[in-house]
């Protein structure tokens, strides 16, 4: 059919006819590299390179024994020429969907239904589109920044906080102690009200925090929860006393002391005005009582 083409082209100058036969040709081998060049050089001659991508894609979904790898490369020739000779960016995105799911593993693939994706309205198409991309990327920076873009999509335009928290546990399987992503999913879940893992999650951050002050803050908040939202004091107490062992200059944990002559005059001291005005405007501060001694002083100033 080449040399028929090629006949009608010169001869009776009917390069219209030509194409014609050539999108023929491709219905019999739709991977043909002569054909498809050809049809490549006559197209932008007959203004018909709508009708060549129909045929090609035709010929494409006809076929039953191409090979995935020889359907893929067709497919994403036909994306080219939908997206550059036609300017049909929809058509060519539907051409490189089949592309991909002929090569499920081709992040050049992806790339390019990334950047078909990248128009307004369309977030969370591109959502979906990072996120698998991240899955075959191998270097952790690459993944962690397509997955820091899909959360900020997730949650501004397309405004579904399910989705970015999706995302963020996406980002932890990845990498467990990745601080960006435990801090959002932590603020999502105290909004959510579901304190418990609030708890559990700044605990965590604690864990791979940079600095000791990184630490206390979020022990600190951590203790909050826990006294506030979950009215567990002995687990806030305990999140307390942590923090006095490892900082004795921490302001928010702290020891106090009792001098007195026996219990009777101690009980007899809790019912003085001034200590219970004390207790009263101290107590809203206070977690909870941690250990008890008891001791026998042997001396000192004032004693």
């Amino acid at each position: 059919r080449l040399d028929l083409a090629k006949v009608v082209e010169d001869q009776i100058n009917d390069p219209r006819r030509a194409q014609t036969i050539l999108e023929e040709a491709l219905a019999d081998d739709p991977a043909d590299p002569d054909v498809l060049a050809e049809i490549e050089r006559i197209a932008p001659i007959t203004a018909g390179f709508e009708s060549a991508a129909e045929a090609l894609f035709n010929a494409i979904a006809a076929s039953k024994d191409l090979a995935a790898d020889t359907a893929c490369d067709l497919y994403v020739r036909l994306a080219d020429w939908y997206q550059n000779r036609l300017g049909d960016r929809r058509k060519a995105e539907t051409a490189f969907e089949r592309a991909f799911a002929k090569s499920p593993e081709s992040i050049e693939i992806l790339r390019s239904l990334e950047l078909l994706r990248r128009e307004p309205g369309r977030e969370r198409e591109l959502v979906d589109t990072l996120r698998t991309r991240a899955k075959l990327e191998v270097e952790p920076d690459t993944k962690r920044e397509l997955l820091r873009e899909a959360k900020m999509l997730a949650e501004s335009a397309v405004n579904d906080a399910a989705l970015a928290e999706s995302v963020l546990r996406q980002m932890l399987e990845d990498n467990d102690a990745d601080e960006w992503a435990l801090a959002e999913l932590t603020v999502l879940r105290e909004n959510a009200g579901d304190f418990a893992e609030t708890a559990k999650l700044l605990l965590r951050s604690a864990e791979v925090a940079p600095s000791g002050e990184d630490i206390v803050r979020l022990k600190h908040r951590a203790a909050i929860v826990r006294r506030e939202k979950l009215a567990d004091p002995a687990g806030a107490i305990e999140l307390y006393e942590e923090l006095f062992d490892n900082d004795p200059t921490d302001d928010n944990a702290i020891w106090i002391t009792e001098v007195w002559t026996d219990q009777a005059s101690h009980r007899a001291s809790l019912q003085l005005p001034q200590v219970q005005e004390a207790i009263r405007q101290a107590r809203p501060m206070i977690a909870g009582f941690g250990e008890r001694f008891e001791t026998k002083p042997l001396g000192g100033v004032g004693i």
